[in-house]
């Protein structure tokens, strides 16, 4: 099946289910994304919160807010990544909620 454009669409762990707004993505794509990913799985666990953002409750949005920009100063501020690394690992987090049925962590953040 081809994309938009012509391109071959590629699907990891399935076709996108409904809440899916990026339907295909390249090989380096997914492995930009997953590298993030890992990044993100890794920070939580030393943190010691949920690495899925789920929203749900104010309570719980803000909390995972907070998380969000713990993860970003950690990476701008003690890691000195560069403002575009920072981004590319925030939209990795949201690649792989939304490519996976999840809600888009980002979405309805005021900060």
């Amino acid at each position: 099946m081809t994309g938009k454009w012509g391109f071959l669409m590629v699907w990891r762990g399935g076709p996108p289910g409904p809440r899916t707004n990026l339907p295909y993505s390249c090989a380096s794509t997914n492995k930009t994304c997953d590298r993030a990913w890992k990044s993100w799985q890794r920070f939580c666990q030393i943190r010691g919160h949920p690495s899925v953002l789920l929203g749900g409750l104010r309570e719980e949005q803000s909390r995972e807010e907070d998380y969000l920009i713990d993860f970003v100063c950690h990476f701008s501020l003690n890691m000195s990544r560069a403002a575009s690394t920072v981004k590319g690992l925030s939209l990795g987090i949201r690649w792989h909620h939304v490519t996976r049925g999840f809600p888009d962590p980002l979405e309805g953040k005021k900060r």
